[in-house]
Protein backbone atom coordinates (compact mmCIF):
# COMPACT_ATOMS: atom_id res chain seq x y z
CA UNK A 1 0.00 0.00 0.00
CA UNK A 2 1.26 3.57 -0.68
CA UNK A 3 1.19 5.63 2.21
CA UNK A 4 2.84 9.30 3.40
CA UNK A 5 5.17 8.92 6.53
CA UNK A 6 5.83 11.68 8.63
CA UNK A 7 10.03 12.53 8.89
CA UNK A 8 10.40 14.81 12.43
CA UNK A 9 13.69 14.81 12.38
CA UNK A 10 14.02 16.30 8.67
CA UNK A 11 11.48 18.87 9.57
CA UNK A 12 13.35 20.22 12.23
CA UNK A 13 16.77 20.55 9.65
CA UNK A 14 14.56 22.10 7.15
CA UNK A 15 12.62 24.06 8.88
CA UNK A 16 9.42 23.28 7.24
CA UNK A 17 6.85 19.82 7.64
CA UNK A 18 8.71 16.86 6.12
CA UNK A 19 7.76 13.37 4.93
CA UNK A 20 8.37 10.77 2.80
CA UNK A 21 5.61 8.95 0.13
CA UNK A 22 6.57 5.20 0.32
CA UNK A 23 5.12 3.37 -3.04
CA UNK A 24 3.74 0.17 -3.06
CA UNK A 25 1.17 -0.67 -4.97
CA UNK A 26 1.68 2.22 -8.12
CA UNK A 27 -1.64 3.96 -7.51
CA UNK A 28 -2.62 6.47 -10.34
CA UNK A 29 -2.03 10.17 -9.99
CA UNK A 30 -5.04 11.35 -8.23
CA UNK A 31 -4.33 9.07 -5.26
CA UNK A 32 -0.90 10.45 -4.73
CA UNK A 33 -3.01 13.75 -5.10
CA UNK A 34 -5.53 13.10 -2.03
CA UNK A 35 -2.52 11.38 0.01
CA UNK A 36 -0.50 14.72 -0.07
CA UNK A 37 -3.50 16.73 -0.03
CA UNK A 38 -4.55 14.93 3.32
CA UNK A 39 -0.62 14.89 4.95
CA UNK A 40 -0.04 18.72 3.98
CA UNK A 41 3.45 18.32 3.72
CA UNK A 42 5.72 21.38 2.96
CA UNK A 43 8.39 18.62 1.75
CA UNK A 44 7.99 15.23 0.61
CA UNK A 45 10.20 12.97 -1.02
CA UNK A 46 9.99 9.65 -3.25
CA UNK A 47 11.72 7.00 -5.00
CA UNK A 48 10.91 5.41 -7.90
CA UNK A 49 12.28 2.30 -9.71
CA UNK A 50 13.61 4.07 -12.89
CA UNK A 51 11.64 1.08 -15.09
CA UNK A 52 8.47 2.93 -13.69
CA UNK A 53 8.06 5.58 -15.83
CA UNK A 54 4.61 6.02 -15.61
CA UNK A 55 4.86 6.76 -11.71
CA UNK A 56 7.70 9.03 -12.55
CA UNK A 57 5.32 10.77 -15.28
CA UNK A 58 2.34 10.81 -12.51
CA UNK A 59 4.35 12.10 -9.76
CA UNK A 60 6.06 14.94 -11.98
CA UNK A 61 2.12 16.78 -13.10
CA UNK A 62 1.69 16.90 -8.89
CA UNK A 63 5.15 19.06 -9.25
CA UNK A 64 7.52 16.60 -8.07
CA UNK A 65 10.74 16.93 -9.89
CA UNK A 66 13.87 14.83 -10.56
CA UNK A 67 17.02 15.36 -8.22
CA UNK A 68 19.26 12.28 -8.30
CA UNK A 69 19.28 8.89 -9.48
CA UNK A 70 20.60 6.80 -7.00
CA UNK A 71 22.47 3.16 -8.13
CA UNK A 72 22.42 0.53 -5.64
CA UNK A 73 25.65 -1.71 -5.74
CA UNK A 74 26.58 -4.41 -3.67
CA UNK A 75 29.33 -6.55 -3.32
CA UNK A 76 29.81 -10.09 -4.94
CA UNK A 77 30.48 -12.93 -2.92
CA UNK A 78 33.88 -13.94 -4.28
CA UNK A 79 35.41 -10.48 -3.99
CA UNK A 80 37.53 -9.81 -1.46
CA UNK A 81 37.94 -5.99 -0.67
CA UNK A 82 41.82 -4.84 -1.30
CA UNK A 83 43.68 -3.85 1.84
CA UNK A 84 44.67 -0.52 2.44
CA UNK A 85 47.88 0.82 1.27
CA UNK A 86 51.08 1.32 3.81
CA UNK A 87 50.87 4.96 3.00
CA UNK A 88 47.46 5.25 4.97
CA UNK A 89 48.90 4.12 8.51
CA UNK A 90 44.71 4.48 9.45
CA UNK A 91 44.02 2.57 12.69
CA UNK A 92 40.42 1.46 12.05
CA UNK A 93 38.17 1.56 15.46
CA UNK A 94 34.19 1.52 15.87
CA UNK A 95 33.20 4.73 17.39
CA UNK A 96 33.07 4.87 20.83
CA UNK A 97 30.82 7.64 21.22
CA UNK A 98 32.04 10.45 22.87
CA UNK A 99 31.33 14.25 21.83
CA UNK A 100 34.63 15.22 20.30
CA UNK A 101 34.70 11.92 18.14
CA UNK A 102 30.98 12.93 17.31
CA UNK A 103 31.87 16.85 16.87
CA UNK A 104 34.91 15.66 14.57
CA UNK A 105 32.68 13.19 12.43
CA UNK A 106 29.71 15.83 12.18
CA UNK A 107 32.36 18.23 10.53
CA UNK A 108 33.53 15.72 8.62
CA UNK A 109 29.91 15.19 7.15
CA UNK A 110 29.35 19.00 7.07
CA UNK A 111 31.63 19.04 3.70
CA UNK A 112 32.11 15.85 2.29
CA UNK A 113 28.43 15.42 0.35
CA UNK A 114 28.64 17.22 -2.53
CA UNK A 115 26.42 14.79 -4.84
CA UNK A 116 23.64 14.45 -1.73
CA UNK A 117 20.10 14.93 -2.74
CA UNK A 118 19.67 17.74 -1.20
CA UNK A 119 22.93 19.08 -2.31
CA UNK A 120 21.70 18.47 -5.86
CA UNK A 121 18.29 20.16 -4.76
CA UNK A 122 18.42 23.81 -5.99
CA UNK A 123 15.67 24.54 -3.33
CA UNK A 124 17.76 23.52 -0.45
CA UNK A 125 20.71 26.06 0.43
CA UNK A 126 24.25 24.60 0.76
CA UNK A 127 24.17 25.47 4.20
CA UNK A 128 21.45 23.54 5.28
CA UNK A 129 22.14 20.58 3.06
CA UNK A 130 25.51 20.69 4.79
CA UNK A 131 23.72 20.59 8.23
CA UNK A 132 21.88 17.72 7.56
CA UNK A 133 24.75 15.40 6.64
CA UNK A 134 26.81 16.84 9.77
CA UNK A 135 23.65 16.04 12.08
CA UNK A 136 23.04 12.42 10.16
CA UNK A 137 26.85 11.81 10.83
CA UNK A 138 26.77 12.79 14.12
CA UNK A 139 23.31 10.35 15.02
CA UNK A 140 25.72 7.64 13.11
CA UNK A 141 28.34 7.92 15.67
CA UNK A 142 26.66 8.80 18.94
CA UNK A 143 24.39 5.22 17.60
CA UNK A 144 21.45 6.71 17.27
CA UNK A 145 21.34 5.51 13.79
CA UNK A 146 22.45 2.60 11.97
CA UNK A 147 24.20 -0.56 13.49
CA UNK A 148 27.91 0.46 13.57
CA UNK A 149 30.19 3.19 13.02
CA UNK A 150 33.99 2.70 11.96
CA UNK A 151 36.20 5.60 12.00
CA UNK A 152 39.68 5.79 10.56
CA UNK A 153 41.99 7.53 12.60
CA UNK A 154 45.42 8.59 12.18
CA UNK A 155 48.08 10.20 14.62
CA UNK A 156 45.05 9.86 16.81
CA UNK A 157 42.86 12.32 14.71
CA UNK A 158 39.54 10.99 13.03
CA UNK A 159 39.90 11.35 9.06
CA UNK A 160 37.23 9.69 7.97
CA UNK A 161 34.20 7.34 8.96
CA UNK A 162 31.76 4.78 7.40
CA UNK A 163 28.08 4.57 8.90
CA UNK A 164 26.58 0.59 8.64
CA UNK A 165 23.07 0.18 8.34
CA UNK A 166 22.27 -3.87 9.58
CA UNK A 167 18.31 -5.07 8.28
CA UNK A 168 16.98 -8.32 7.00
CA UNK A 169 15.11 -9.27 3.24
CA UNK A 170 13.74 -12.34 4.58
CA UNK A 171 15.96 -14.81 5.88
CA UNK A 172 19.30 -12.58 4.73
CA UNK A 173 21.02 -10.14 6.46
CA UNK A 174 21.96 -6.85 4.52
CA UNK A 175 24.69 -4.46 5.48
CA UNK A 176 24.40 -1.08 3.82
CA UNK A 177 27.15 1.65 3.69
CA UNK A 178 24.54 4.70 4.95
CA UNK A 179 27.41 6.82 4.89
CA UNK A 180 31.25 7.02 3.83
CA UNK A 181 33.41 10.52 4.01
CA UNK A 182 37.20 10.72 3.90
CA UNK A 183 38.91 14.33 4.73
CA UNK A 184 39.32 15.84 1.51
CA UNK A 185 43.06 16.67 1.74
CA UNK A 186 43.68 12.44 2.81
CA UNK A 187 41.87 11.23 -0.25
CA UNK A 188 43.39 8.98 -2.26
CA UNK A 189 45.63 7.26 0.40
CA UNK A 190 43.78 4.21 1.23
CA UNK A 191 41.27 5.38 4.25
CA UNK A 192 38.22 4.92 2.06
CA UNK A 193 39.45 1.28 1.40
CA UNK A 194 40.44 0.31 4.82
CA UNK A 195 36.84 1.76 6.20
CA UNK A 196 35.04 -0.59 3.46
CA UNK A 197 37.24 -3.26 4.25
CA UNK A 198 36.38 -3.18 8.18
CA UNK A 199 33.01 -2.84 7.12
CA UNK A 200 32.81 -5.98 4.73
CA UNK A 201 35.24 -8.28 7.29
CA UNK A 202 32.64 -7.64 9.87
CA UNK A 203 29.55 -8.17 8.64
CA UNK A 204 30.54 -11.12 6.11
CA UNK A 205 31.12 -12.93 9.34
CA UNK A 206 27.33 -12.65 9.75
CA UNK A 207 26.94 -13.50 6.26
CA UNK A 208 24.56 -10.36 5.36
CA UNK A 209 24.66 -9.13 1.88
CA UNK A 210 26.75 -6.31 1.40
CA UNK A 211 25.11 -3.05 -0.09
CA UNK A 212 25.77 0.84 -0.79
CA UNK A 213 23.81 2.97 -2.56
CA UNK A 214 25.01 6.43 -4.26
CA UNK A 215 24.15 9.11 -6.58
CA UNK A 216 24.67 8.59 -10.81
CA UNK A 217 26.06 11.98 -10.74
CA UNK A 218 28.87 11.04 -8.26
CA UNK A 219 31.61 9.28 -10.64
CA UNK A 220 34.28 9.38 -8.26
CA UNK A 221 32.41 6.75 -5.56
CA UNK A 222 30.70 4.54 -8.61
CA UNK A 223 34.62 4.35 -9.34
CA UNK A 224 35.76 3.62 -6.34
CA UNK A 225 33.00 0.66 -5.02
CA UNK A 226 33.24 -0.99 -8.75
CA UNK A 227 37.01 -1.10 -8.16
CA UNK A 228 36.48 -2.88 -4.90
CA UNK A 229 34.20 -5.36 -6.45
CA UNK A 230 31.15 -3.81 -6.01
CA UNK A 231 28.44 -4.24 -8.94
CA UNK A 232 24.76 -2.88 -10.28
CA UNK A 233 21.96 -3.80 -8.57
CA UNK A 234 19.77 -1.57 -9.28
CA UNK A 235 18.58 2.17 -9.62
CA UNK A 236 16.09 4.54 -8.75
CA UNK A 237 14.93 8.16 -9.41
CA UNK A 238 14.99 10.31 -6.23
CA UNK A 239 12.07 12.98 -6.56
CA UNK A 240 11.70 16.27 -4.23
CA UNK A 241 8.18 18.15 -3.28
CA UNK A 242 8.20 21.62 -2.13
CA UNK A 243 4.68 23.21 -2.00
CA UNK A 244 6.31 27.01 -1.54
CA UNK A 245 8.50 26.36 -5.25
Amino acid sequence: MTVVVPDPWLSALLGKSAGRLKLGDRPDSETYRALLTEAAFEFCDVRVPTEQTDCLRDLQRLGFYVVDTTVTLELLAQHSVPLMTDESGAAIRTSSGDAAEAEAIAELGACSFHYSRFHLDPAIPDRVANQIKAEWARNCCLGKRGDRCFVAYKDNSPTGFLAALLGQEGEQYVATIDLIAVDELLRGRGFGCALVAAFASLYRERQARLRVSTQVANIPALRFYQRLGFVVARSAYVLHYHADV
